[in-house]
């Protein structure tokens, strides 16, 4: 894409989901934005005629497996704390991840003030790969509501992409729409 590599690139406002990927559209120009036109915005014809003549642009997307922009590795053992802040009502924790070894697994312990911790030791194990996975312990999946939590993501070999602090009954919600 030669249009794509200088001048102006101009990107979709968001992404779009489209089966098990995102994608983001953009277009793009080897010429600066407002090319052929000076500085009171008036058009320069000598320029607009040549860019018009010389057209070289197009519109293209980048892609990648949903939910998956960028991630947080263990190689072979990491944590990672995740600020769940207040909590207003009974929640769920929905982890996009990928486990990177046969061995490897993800637990989570939850933390916080106003709240019954969740231990590591009652963690269930995440294993496989998954774009939304419950995380879940011995107890269930609820996340109460709380003044302020902490969820400490346990990782072994594995990859977390991203997360989600969803309320109970909004699973079938679309994603756009706030339940």
């Amino acid at each position: 894409m030669p249009w794509a590599r200088s001048g102006w690139v101009n990107t979709a406002s968001n992404v779009v989901e489209a089966g098990d990927e995102h994608r983001l559209y953009f277009s793009g120009t080897p010429y600066s934005h407002g090319f052929g036109y000076g500085e009171d915005w008036k058009a320069m014809p000598r320029w607009v005629d040549y860019m018009s003549r010389h057209a070289d642009s197009g519109i293209s997307f980048a892609r990648w497996p949903k939910w998956r922009l960028f991630g947080f590795e263990s190689d072979p053992e990491g944590t990672l704390t995740i600020d769940l802040g207040r909590i207003e009502r009974p929640s769920e924790v929905v982890l996009n991840y990928e486990i990177i070894k046969p061995e490897g697994q993800i637990r989570a312990e939850l933390r916080g003030q106003g709240l019954e911790t969740r231990a590591l030791a009652d963690a269930v194990p995440l294993s496989g790969n998954s774009l939304g996975e419950v995380v879940t312990w011995k107890s269930g999946s609820v996340v109460p509501p709380a003044a302020s939590a902490s969820l400490v993501l346990h990782l072994e070999c594995a990859r977390v992409y991203a997360y989600e602090l969803r309320p109970i009954g909004c699973q079938d919600a679309p994603k756009r729409e706030r339940c």
